[in-house]
C-alpha cells in the first residue's frame, strides 16, 4: 500500500469516525485543544515530520501484520497528529470538499465497472 493511499484512507477514516471540534465531556480538556496545544509547542513543520514518522509506523504495523491493538494504537497516533495539523492550518473545509469529490469519483468508477461487467456477461 503506498503512503499516499494510506494517507487518503486515514483521511476517510478520520472523517467517518470523528469531528474536527470534539465536545468536552465532564470537565476534560477537549481532544482538539490538546492537539492544538501540542502543535503550538512543537510547530507545524515539526508536526508534519511527526506525521510522516507516525505514518511509517502505521504502515509497518499493517505490512508486518501486527496485532489489531497495535494497528489501532498507530492509527490513533496518526489521527492525533493529523487532526492537530488540520485544525491549526484550518484545512477542515478543503479536506471535506476534497473527500466529497474523491468519494463521488470513486462511486462513479464503481458504477462504470459494474456497468462494464454487466455488458460483458
Amino acid at each position: 500500500m503506498t503512503l499516499v493511499l494510506l494517507i487518503f484512507k486515514l483521511i476517510l477514516f478520520f472523517n467517518a469516525t470523528s469531528t474536527i471540534s470534539p465536545v468536552a465531556s465532564s470537565g476534560c480538556i477537549p481532544k482538539i485543544k490538546k492537539q492544538l496545544s501540542i502543535i503550538e509547542h512543537y510547530g507545524v513543520e515539526a508536526q508534519y515530520k511527526k506525521l510522516v514518522e507516525e505514518l511509517d509506523e502505521l504502515k509497518e504495523a499493517i505490512v508486518e501484520k501486527h496485532s489489531e491493538a497495535h494497528i489501532i494504537e498507530e492509527m490513533a497516533d496518526v489521527l492525533n497528529v493529523m487532526q492537530g495539523i488540520i485544525a491549526k492550518c484550518e484545512y477542515e473545509k478543503d479536506i471535506k470538499d476534497m473527500q466529497e469529490f474523491k468519494l463521488e469519483r470513486q462511486i462513479q468508477r464503481i458504477y462504470r465497472e459494474n456497468r462494464k461487467d454487466k455488458e460483458n456477461v
